[in-house]
């Protein structure tokens, strides 16, 4: 690459390739994350369907329903880091402003401003920006139909379900 230093703008969201590339490249270069922790996950698998196993739907049709995922790989970098479940933090934390208006790839943007001063040393002054709410609640929806967060949406003061996915 020629770089000698990285920059990774990270999140929650943040996993697998992404964080594959970040402990890849620690220790043979300096890396930077700037953001949020990143989400954990060090492996990779593959998704397994009947028809990848039978040369006919024929032989499959009474149980053509099914998938499997199975973990293929664990991998480390060339100092055995791995097993960060819990993701790796930040370097230069920074609060995402998910109710901002400014486009993506803006130098106002909360994390991508605080790279680049962090890249050249020098802050860049933003203009003035609208108020915004203050009191609001993320929903974390997990991958799993049988996370209860993605079958089900609540919000804080409701007594009942405002939204269910089956």
């Amino acid at each position: 690459m020629g770089l000698n230093k990285l920059w990774v703008i990270t999140g929650p969201g943040t996993a697998s390739a992404s964080e594959l590339t970040i402990t890849g490249l620690k220790p043979y270069m300096s890396v930077t994350t700037v953001g949020d922790s990143t989400y954990g996950k060090y492996t990779a698998s593959i998704t397994l369907k009947p028809e990848d196993f039978y040369e006919s739907a024929n032989y499959y049709e009474e149980i053509d329903n099914w998938g499997a995922q199975p973990i293929i790989l664990k991998y480390a970098n060339s100092q055995g880091v791995t097993d960060f479940k819990d993701g790796f933090a930040p370097d230069i934390a920074v609060e995402d402003d998910l109710f901002s208006t400014i486009p993506l790839g803006n130098k106002e943007e909360a994390m991508l401003k605080k790279t680049l001063e962090n890249i050249t040393g020098v802050e860049i002054l933003a203009t003035k920006s609208a108020a915004r709410p203050s009191n609001y609640t993320i929903i974390d929806r997990g991958f799993s139909k049988y996370d209860k967060n993605k079958r089900e949406v609540l919000f804080e003061g409701f007594d009942k379900t405002l939204l269910r996915i089956e």
